[in-house]
This record gives C-alpha cells, sequence and structure tokens, in this order.
C-alpha cells in the first residue's frame, strides 16, 4: 500500500529542511574561523575569572542579603544574560546585513522561502552559539568558582529566558524593520542593550540606582527577567514566588511580539515597493 504525505506534513518537512539548510550554512561560516571561535571560549573563562577575584576585594554589602549576599552568582547570572541580550536584540539585524552586504537578499527572495522564514531560521546558529557561552559561563562559574545555582530552578529559569526572549527579539524584529527602511538599525540595539543592562540589574541591584533611575529601570522587562532568573537560581523560588514578574514579562511580550511582526511586515512592504532590497 503506498502512503502520500499530507499537504501539513509536507510542509513540515519542508520547513524542517530549510531549518537545517540555514543552521548548516552558519555552522560551516564558524568553523571556518575555528581560531575565533577557540579565543571567544577564552575570552569567557577570563571574563569570569577576573570577575571572581575582583570581588574578593570587596566586602558583602546590604544590597544583596536578598540574595544570600553572594555577589559572584549574582554578576556570573548577570553576564550570562547580558549575553542572551545581545544575541536576541541583534541576530536579527545582524542577518539582514550579511545578506545586504553579499548582494543575496532580492535573489532569495525570489526563491520559494518566505521573509520571515530567512529572519527566523539565520538566527539559529546565533541562538545556539550564545546557549554554548552561557553553558560555559556556568560551567566555569559553578565548578571552578563555587557559585551557588539551585539546581531545581534550571527549568523554570530557562521557561523565563525563553519568555524573555520572546520580547527582545520583538525589539530586535522592530531594530530589523528599521535597517530595512533607513539601512541603519544599530541605535536601537545600543541603547536599548546599555540601558537595560544598567538600568535593569545586570550587574548591579537595582536598588542601588538613584530614586529617578529606580522608577525607570520599573518599565524595562529585563528588570523583572534577571529578578525571576536570579530568585529561581539563587534562592530556589517556585513560580508562585515569582508570578508577579513573569506575568509582567507574559504581558510585554503578547503585545510586543506581535506588533513586531506587523512593523517589520509594513517595512518589508515598502523596502519593496522602493525597490531598495538590491542595496545597502
Amino acid at each position: 500500500m503506498i502512503y502520500s504525505l499530507r499537504p501539513w506534513d509536507k510542509e513540515s518537512m519542508n520547513s524542517l529542511r530549510k531549518i537545517t539548510a540555514f543552521f548548516k550554512k552558519s555552522l560551516i561560516v564558524q568553523m571556518n574561523y575555528t581560531l575565533d571561535f577557540f579565543i571567544s571560549i577564552f575570552n569567557t573563562v577570563f571574563v569570569i575569572a577576573v570577575f571572581f577575584f575582583l570581588i574578593r576585594l570587596f566586602n558583602q554589602n546590604l544590597y544583596l542579603e536578598k540574595y544570600k549576599g553572594d555577589l559572584f552568582t549574582f554578576l556570573l547570572i548577570g553576564l550570562a544574560y547580558a549575553r542572551f541580550l545581545d544575541t536576541w536584540l541583534n541576530c536579527f539585524s545582524n542577518s539582514l546585513q550579511s545578506e545586504f552586504f553579499c548582494g543575496a537578499l532580492e535573489m532569495i527572495l525570489v526563491t520559494p522561502i518566505k521573509i520571515f522564514e530567512i529572519l527566523f531560521f539565520s538566527t539559529l546558529w546565533p541562538q545556539v552559539y550564545a546557549l554554548f557561552h552561557v553553558l560555559i559561563y556556568f560551567t566555569v562559574g559553578i565548578t571552578f568558582f563555587q557559585a551557588h545555582i539551585s539546581a531545581s530552578g534550571y527549568l523554570l529559569a530557562s521557561l523565563i529566558a525563553l519568555v524573555s526572549m520572546i520580547i527582545f527579539m520583538g525589539f530586535g524584529i522592530i531594530s530589523a524593520a528599521i535597517l530595512l527602511i533607513f539601512k541603519r538599525g544599530l541605535p536601537l540595539r545600543s541603547v536599548l542593550y546599555a540601558s537595560s543592562l544598567f538600568l535593569g540589574g545586570a550587574y548591579f541591584p537595582v536598588e542601588v540606582l538613584p530614586q529617578a533611575f529606580q522608577k525607570i529601570s520599573y518599565i524595562l522587562p529585563v528588570t523583572y527577567s534577571l529578578r525571576a532568573i536570579r530568585n529561581v537560581l539563587i534562592n530556589g523560588y517556585t513560580i508562585n514566588l515569582v508570578y508577579d514578574d513573569v506575568k509582567i514579562l507574559f504581558i510585554f511580550a503578547i503585545i510586543l511580539f506581535p506588533a513586531s511582526l506587523y512593523i517589520f511586515k509594513r517595512a518589508f512592504r515598502h523596502a519593496k515597493s522602493v525597490g531598495s532590497l538590491a542595496h545597502y
């Protein structure tokens, strides 16, 4: 008996082949820069070591009591989050810039691949590469520098990071939309990245900031995301104890991500209508 694939099965297989092709392309490019790969690992370990030994120079302070006074683990999570944040904000624009520079975007668009497939499939490798670095952060931090991470919180922290990824990928897609129209998307990414790390508590508790800056920090999703992840990984909080922060993150994600897709779609149509997709 001969079985034929149902339409949605064929669509799924086509999508899987596209994902594999984009991922393989990025992997091949990365493997051509082997030295850069190992230097990046060295830099990751070096940064962790520098933070660890610098922290020994300072006494614990009252602002870290709610995180068990563990400044190193506090910073380790902040460093890992910053690595993810950089990828989430930049991967879409970097992917578009790469296609623009080699003049391949317009040629790809005449194939059956849709623009959103190009956008998302091209970012798979940066996401995996960032995850690889974050795993190095935690492995080195826990194994050699006694970072205190609650193993029971890995799953919940990963889910919170996933929601955060959706939020900041939304900002990244908006930045890519700006790139399509103005051929420059860097200002939004740079401002958002720097302000999120500074005001969101990546490297020091939000409470050390002046009151005016603290008020600004509470309109940034990174503040709620980092606080929830740290409470889960350091204090062993369950979902009930970080529910308020997670709820706010879901609100950000539900509003921002669909809006970013709409903005990008409009920007793409505009760029296509004026014929600016073939040049950078």
